[in-house]
């Protein structure tokens, strides 16, 4: 990221010093590079906060697990506690079917991912065997 990054700083003066074609290849590794490191970080940010806690499914069902409320929200989880109904907590109805959900949901992600990087090696081939043939050998 660093020497592609140097050389897509100043293309023209790069290009005073390398081939045209290398400043090109350069410009794809760079954008290949930095949607890679987007998309990790997208799916990173899915796999460590959504399916970390596992099974957290709040974000699709708005409910929060008793444990990780008091843990993470202690005001909410008291004020929630004072309006609370006298009676029995209900527990393991937001269980029910999680892991099905949680492993498809992995699997969508993980299909996400590996589309946009076939997609990109498919698109960027051309351009970069153009490059190589025209400008490098």
């Amino acid at each position: 990221m660093g020497f592609t990054g140097l050389l897509m700083w100043q293309p023209f003066e790069a290009m005073k010093y390398f081939p045209i074609g290398l400043v090109q290849i350069a410009n794809l590794f760079h954008t290949w590079e930095a949607v890679l490191a987007s998309i990790a970080v997208f799916i990173g940010h899915f796999y460590d906060e959504h399916f970390g806690k596992f099974p957290n499914l709040s974000w699709l069902t708005g409910n929060v697990p008793e444990e990780e409320m008091r843990h993470e929200h202690p005001l909410e989880y008291e004020e929630a506690m004072k309006n609370r109904p006298s009676g029995n907590p209900e527990h393991g109805e937001q269980k029910k079917n999680n892991i099905l959900i949680v492993g498809f949901a992995r699997f969508v992600l993980t299909i996400i991912f590996l589309a946009i990087c076939l997609w990109m090696l498919w698109i960027s081939y051309k351009v970069l065997f153009e490059a190589i043939n025209n400008y490098i050998i």
